[in-house]
Order: C-alpha cells, then sequence, then structure tokens
C-alpha cells in the first residue's frame, strides 16, 4: 500500500518564503507516512518569472532535490526552462535526491503560448520504487489520446500538477471530478492532480481541487479550493494491477480505426 499526497499551497509573492511554507504542509504528509508528493503546476514562480528564470530553475530543483533527500519520498514540481530559446514549462521527479525523470508538457495553454512556451513532443514513463510514473502536466489530461499512451504504457501513477482558474460562470465545473474518474478508469492507474491558490503568474485568481482518483473512484478530494490543505489517499498497487488485467479496452483495440487521430484535419460535421 502507497500513500499519496498532494500540496494544495498559497502562492507567496516571495518565493523562497513559498518554499518555507510548502515544507511545513509537506511535514504534514510525511507525519501520514506519504510515499510520493505532487506540488501544483507554477508553485514557485511569481510575475517576474522571465527575469529570473535560471536563478528559480535552480533554486525550485535545489529544493525538491532537498526535500526527496531529507524526507526520503518521490517529489514531483515544475520549472519554465529556456532551452535553445525556446521555453518548456517542465515537471521533474526526485527519489530521494536523485532525478528519476522529467517531463515536458505536451499542450500549453493559450496562455502559455502567448508567453512563448513551446509544447512538447514525447510522453515518457519513469520507473520508480514504488511503481512505474507517468506526468499530465495541467491542460494534458484534458486529452484523452495523451491520458491513453501512459494507460499502453502500464502507468501505475500519474502526476497531475495544475493550475484552475476561478471563474464566476462555470457550467462545467461539477463535471471535472467525473473527467478524472473516467481518465483513471478507462487507462487504470491512479491520478494525483494538485493545484496551488491565491494567484497566478499573470495575476488571475485561481483554485485548488486537488484530488486524487482511482480507476474505482474519488479517493479523496480537497475540502475547500481556496485554502492550503494536504490531501492524502492509500494506493493499492496490487489492487490496481488486478484491475488493469480485466481492462480490455487496453489490450483488444483496433489501431487501425483511429487514423484520424494522428491527423492535422477539422472536426468532421
Amino acid at each position: 500500500m502507497i500513500k499519496a499526497a498532494a500540496i494544495q499551497v498559497q502562492k507567496d509573492k516571495e518565493v523562497k518564503k513559498n518554499f518555507k511554507r510548502i515544507e511545513k504542509l509537506i511535514e504534514r504528509a510525511i507525519s501520514k507516512n506519504s510515499d510520493i508528493i505532487c506540488l501544483p503546476e507554477y508553485f514557485s514562480m511569481d510575475s517576474n518569472f522571465l527575469k529570473t528564470l535560471d536563478e528559480n530553475k535552480e533554486d525550485t530543483l535545489s529544493f525538491l532535490k532537498d526535500i526527496s533527500q531529507k524526507y526520503g519520498i518521490i517529489i514531483l514540481g515544475n520549472v519554465l526552462e529556456e532551452i535553445e530559446e525556446r521555453y518548456y514549462n517542465i515537471a521533474y521527479i526526485y527519489e530521494k535526491g536523485s532525478l528519476i525523470g522529467k517531463q515536458v508538457k505536451i499542450h500549453p495553454t493559450r496562455g502559455e503560448r502567448a508567453l512563448g512556451i513551446t509544447p512538447g513532443r514525447e510522453i515518457n514513463a519513469f520507473e520508480s520504487s514504488i511503481g512505474r510514473i507517468g506526468v499530465l502536466v495541467c491542460a494534458d489530461v484534458l486529452y484523452p489520446e495523451m491520458c491513453r499512451i501512459l494507460g499502453l504504457m502500464n502507468i501505475d501513477i500519474v502526476l497531475n500538477p495544475v493550475v484552475s482558474f476561478y471563474r464566476d460562470t462555470d457550467p462545467t465545473k461539477d463535471a471535472r471530478r467525473a473527467l478524472y474518474i473516467s481518465r483513471a478508469y478507462d487507462n487504470s492507474y491512479y491520478i494525483i492532480k494538485a493545484g496551488g491558490i491565491g494567484k497566478s503568474i499573470t495575476g488571475l485568481k485561481i483554485v485548488g481541487r486537488s484530488l486524487i482518483v482511482a480507476p474505482w473512484g474519488i479517493l479523496k478530494y480537497s475540502t475547500d479550493e481556496n485554502k492550503e490543505e494536504v490531501v492524502t489517499a492509500d494506493l493499492d498497487i496490487d489492487l490496481l494491477k488486478e484491475i488493469r488485467k480485466e481492462n480490455y479496452s487496453l489490450t483488444d483495440r483496433v489501431p487501425e480505426a483511429y487514423k484520424l487521430l494522428i491527423k492535422q484535419t477539422d472536426i468532421i460535421k
């Protein structure tokens, strides 16, 4: 049995202060024997991020590495990184002080693209001491094809760091939990979603909506999307593997019928 935690944290205007408040929340997760922790997307970045990009990356990765080593856990957090004059949103995973993988966000939002953030081109699987890990960075979870690929990779746990924007009018708000159940059910893996609260890097209001989901439903979700919280749940990996054996949608597919998915084409009317 694995204990998972999603950290729902208030962003501070000063990044180093944010590290201190996050560690306090991590200590709460550790007190519940958490083995794997997901932090929200952009958890360590402020509105000045483009001017302090390299420093922020160095500080953030040092924090993640040190925390993973100090508490003997797996932890994920993301940074913005400049590679060959292009910006990428990259999630890093550390286990006990060692980097075990990094995943570039495949589907930056329109707002991110306006900031110059470039899409990634490859989804990866990462081996860890507690199972096979995949990452869907924020909006990547909205693309069922992306989620299915991780299912075909026999992923056990998907980490989903997010930014969830608050909207006064939000007709689909109550459907989002169902989306996560569907992704987990279709692909036979757990999903750990962690969202921040307060303001985004562009100054817009964000809400947490953190949760942990299994193929059979929601295990735990935040009690208040506007407050800091540590969301934890037990993940039964043996039970998951048994359920995966019964999921014939992973094994009995007919790929020849899916050609439209790999073509750049207009939606058929």
